[in-house]
């Protein structure tokens, strides 16, 4: 049942690799915004803002490194 499904997908398979490399660009892709894009002015001097940016600035590094080594894992 489910567990068939999920087991499958992190097989290395096509499909495998394309859901674990679009999941590793989308985050990556999130975090750049997150560090590049948006204005600084937005968090800056404010405690709880620059503890919520800093926060998700690390889950999304997080998410990005989880990803990309199951990438890699699966291209080798």
């Amino acid at each position: 049942t489910s567990e068939v499904s999920v087991t499958s997908k992190a097989m290395p398979s096509p499909l495998s690799r394309a859901l674990l490399g679009g999941f590793t660009l989308f985050w990556a892709l999130r975090l750049y915004v997150q560090l590049f894009v948006y204005d600084r002015a937005l968090w800056r001097g404010d405690r709880f803002n620059t503890a919520v940016h800093v926060l998700f600035t690390a889950f999304w590094t997080y998410l990005v490194a989880v990803y990309g080594t199951a990438l890699a894992r699966q291209l080798r």
